[in-house]
């Protein structure tokens, strides 16, 4: 029973873990957003560089999603 208590708690460890690094990455997601609209709203850029830059940061959320799922299956894997 008490090892079932510690391995629970150590799964709920890395759980907490894994979410503070990609929260950390999510919040740089929404400060790049929000610069990119902020330079282009002050005529810092153009409509262009702003459609560039929000495809980018579309594509970079794409790809931190991808790398939640494919570390929550290598926890789900290896315990």
């Amino acid at each position: 029973m008490h090892q079932d208590n510690h391995t629970s708690e150590k799964v709920v460890f890395k759980e907490r873990g894994f979410q503070r690094i990609f929260e950390g990455i999510e919040d740089e997601i929404v400060i790049l957003t929000a610069n990119a609209k902020f330079y282009f709203t002050t005529c810092k850029t153009d409509e262009n560089t702003l459609k560039l830059t929000l495809a980018y940061i579309e594509d970079t959320k794409k790809l931190v999603e991808l790398l939640k799922k494919r570390i929550n299956l290598l926890m789900e894997t290896t315990g």
